[in-house]
């Protein structure tokens, strides 16, 4: 008997597309990752496939999507036939699969139809909210002030065609005056582009046409004019800013506009990192932790400071990336470059038996990053301010600072009241309004304050401005010129000025005394000299991948360091590894370590405060508060008489007098804190801890991660802690805001050579600032130690009762 079926082609083609539609819709996500393509042979009709990632109880192995060939390619049931039988889409060919692990279906998701090449600042700038240019979010650049100006970077590959507009997004403060607000545009010197700056709300992009772009390097003038709408004055000139969004804003390109090699790659990344965007480095489960440190390593120093690398799996979901690297162990060692599923370039790095193919071709197609580290001051030799990097300073806004960063050698020490100076040129507008001022500071602290409303409109003789030596430190320093001017009236917008209001000279030179080879005992020391490829995770930790990514993070914020020691090395310990660190050698235990880093609820922290009693019915407590002012008056707090009569007592006694001397002597005695790290830690809390246990390994340092740090946050701020040269203790702990809290014990300093004849002047000085008692009572004993013998002599030479 023939067996009749129904026509359930419909019902099942429906089926079919529903399920298509589905794994599609988990490819679309699938496909923005960029991993190997790795295609398996072909046959004569090959049907490409694509993989999806795999249901967590499926463990390893990976789900395909299979395509349904072409309606009319239909095979019948076995064993039907006639008219109405069931049909199915012929299977595909198993020796013709490909498999992608980038999951790109074949001529499916090809080249995107454009990228957008973002502008990077063509000079490192600071974070946060600063006066002037300021990058204050990843890829989000600002400009405050009254007046404002940068200058960004853009490369064009060869042979592509120019773009024929400058896309920019921004918007500004609700202060700006949109009336009067401008910002010009020049490119590469040609004639400006004027932008009103009227988009107060959310971020709009403008279209500039132009002609001026150029293939290779194009350079992109900004400057900016944005008075207040109500107020005019130092707090007016933060209250006017305008944000640029660099990841939305460039030049637009063809997808096929960047070639697959290692110039395409360059200008790929380069537009990436601009974006405030990591580099994603893709891997598979089990990545050799070295292989893809050393590969990160390669793509940050090639990529410039402030550049950011991620490792990624390949199969993990995220936005498509213009760039992106992939790391594969395989039987070879080869780098390639190809295009992704999403029509980013992706940089494919092969590796074997623990090294990595030579990737000097490639990462050398990199333009030249700017050096982040500060100029370098030679101590006893005056300096102009431009040799410092810094030209002549102008400054146009109520309030105006500029910091210009030198470094001092690691072995400068000056402890003493030696004088440093500065030969300031400088001239500021005439007329100013009353109460302008200029102030000098030095490492933020004021050292000269000078009047800038009385005989302006000329370049002053020049002044020296003299400070204490002690001010600087080993590392890096700053010198600053902050002005303020006040509106006139302050009630009113600002007046548009032609006349700049402050110009200090870059030929204004600054000198610092020399010093013997001296440091101070501490983390500093150690940390200048550490390299970044020194920063290790325990070999033996708990979460051997967790740790070494945390590592590498942190090993990745550093910047180079120009006198890096073997001797210095970093050890990052997470949560589970606690154990593994020395404490004892500090005297800290982990119960200790576990205070600091786990901070409890204050509840929990004071299980007293819990049993507080509560207060008996009938028995009002007194309240903490007084609203009636009568009240206030009439009911004076009981014993108040008699505790400001024992208070007054108390200071004045001669047992207080006494005890307040005694602790004032001790503070004074010597530089550093008399309390031990355990009497220190307690009641602080932290996101991680920074400590060298044992005195006897000066080189090993221990970084110590709470539950809830960042590892880029924390390098970041190791980065800054090491550059500045802060860390004159044993134990550094990091807050919540990016600070730093140092312990210093008492260490005297120590001489690294033996000075001259004048240095040991100044040595001696270091040691006599450093425990004043201490040299005090030094010198008394000498005192004494040179009358013996006048002592010894008058004794001797006295005559006897009988010899007379």
């Amino acid at each position: 008997m023939r067996l009749r079926l129904l026509n359930t082609r419909p019902l099942l083609l429906a089926l079919t597309a529903c399920n298509v539609l589905a794994l599609s819709a988990g490819l679309s996500g699938a496909q923005e990752s960029d991993a190997p393509l790795i295609a398996l042979p072909q046959g004569a009709a090959a049907v490409p496939l694509a993989q999806t990632p795999a249901a967590p109880a499926a463990g390893e192995g990976e789900a395909l999507l299979i395509r349904l060939a072409p309606a009319g390619e239909e095979a019948s049931v076995p064993g039907a036939g006639g008219e109405g039988e069931t049909t199915l889409p012929s299977e595909p060919d198993p020796a013709s699969l490909l498999v992608e692990r980038d999951r790109a279906l074949a001529g499916g998701n090809g080249d995107a139809d454009s990228w957008l090449l973002a502008p990077r600042p063509a000079l490192p700038l600071p974070e946060g909210v600063k006066m002037g240019a300021s990058l204050v979010a990843p890829g989000i650049l600002r400009l405050s002030g009254e007046t404002a100006s940068t200058e960004l970077l853009i490369d064009l590959p060869p042979g592509a065609p120019l773009p024929e507009a400058l896309e920019l997004t921004l918007h500004s403060s609700v202060n700006v005056l949109s009336e009067q607000a401008s910002m010009q545009v020049t490119i590469n010197g040609a004639e400006p582009l004027r932008l009103e700056l009227n988009a107060l709300g959310n971020f709009t992009g403008y279209s500039l046409p132009t002609r001026a772009l150029q293939p290779g390097r194009n350079h992109i003038l900004l400057d900016l004019v944005q008075p207040h709408r109500i107020f005019c004055g130092p707090e007016a000139s933060f209250g006017v800013w305008t944000e640029i969004n660099l990841a939305q804003s460039g030049l637009r390109l063809p997808g096929t506009a960047l070639t697959a090699d290692a110039a395409g790659f360059a200008l790929a990344a380069q537009s990436q990192a601009a974006r405030g965007q990591s580099i994603e480095l893709l891997t598979g489960p089990g990545a050799d932790p070295v292989m893809l440190r050393q590969l990160a390593e390669n793509l940050v120093h090639a990529l410039g400071p402030g550049s950011r690398v991620e490792q990624r799996s390949y199969y993990s979901l995220g936005l498509p990336r213009l760039a992106s690297v992939a790391l594969i162990a395989s039987d070879q060692n080869q780098a390639t470059i190809r295009r992704g599923a999403e029509g980013g370039i992706v940089l494919q790095v092969e590796h074997q038996n623990g090294s990595l193919p030579d990737l000097s071709a490639i990462l050398g197609a990199f333009p030249e990053s700017p050096d982040t580290r500060p100029p370098a001051l030679r101590p006893g030799i005056a300096t102009r301010l431009a040799m410092l990097g810094s030209a002549d300073i102008i400054g146009n806004t109520h309030y105006f600072r500029r910091d210009i960063p030198f470094s001092l050698p690691a072995d400068w020490l000056l402890m003493a009241n030696q004088k440093a100076r500065l030969d300031l040129e400088y001239g500021f507008a005439r007329g100013l309004p009353q109460g302008a001022i200029l102030l000098v500071k030095v490492n933020d602290q004021t050292v000269r304050l000078l009047p800038l409303d009385q005989e302006g409109g000329e370049i002053k003789p020049v002044l020296q401005v003299g400070f204490n030596a002690n001010l600087l430190h080993p590392g890096r320093n700053y010198l600053s010129f902050e002005m303020m001017v006040p509106g006139n009236p302050p009630e009113a917008a600002c007046q548009i000025r032609r006349a700049d209001m402050l110009v200090v000279l870059s030929s204004s030179r600054l000198t610092v005394p020399p010093s013997p080879s001296m440091v101070l005992p501490g983390l500093a020391a150690v940390l200048m000299r550490l390299d970044p490829a020194a920063v290790s995770a325990l070999p033996d930790s708990q979460d051997p991948a967790g740790a070494a990514e945390k590592a590498m993070t942190i090993a990745l914020a550093l910047d180079p360091t120009l006198e890096a020691s073997e001797l210095a090395r970093l050890q990052v310990v997470s949560i589970a590894d606690f154990a593994s660190v020395p404490l004892e050698e500090a005297g800290i235990s982990l119960a200790q370590i576990q205070g600091v880093l786990f901070p409890a609820p204050a509840a929990l922290a004071d299980p007293a405060a819990m049993a507080k009693p509560v207060p008996a019915a009938g028995r009002a407590e007194r309240a903490r508060f007084i609203l009636n002012e009568e009240e206030a008056q009439s009911d004076p707090s009981p014993g108040s008489d008699e505790g400001f009569i024992t208070g007054i007592w108390n200071s004045l006694s001669p047992r207080a007098w006494i005890l307040r001397e005694a602790r004032a002597l001790r503070d004074s005695a010597f530089v550093g804190s008399q309390q031990s790290l355990t009497h220190w830690m307690e009641g602080r809390s932290g996101e991680a801890l920074l400590l060298r246990p044992d005195y006897q390994q000066p080189g090993d340092l221990w970084l110590l991660l709470g539950p809830s740090a960042s590892a880029a946050e924390v390098g970041k701020a190791l980065n800054t802690l090491r550059a500045d040269a802060l860390a004159q203790g044993e134990a550094a702990l990091l807050q919540a805001d990016g600070s730093w809290q140092i312990w210093s014990p008492i260490r005297p300093p120590r001489l690294l050579e033996e000075p001259d004849f004048r240095g040991w002047r100044t040595a001696l000085g270091n040691f006599a600032s450093w425990s004043p008692l201490l040299f005090t009572l030094s010198l008394l004993g000498l005192a004494l130690l040179s009358g013996l013998p006048a002592l010894l002599y008058i004794l001797l030479s006295r005559r006897r009762p009988e010899e007379k």
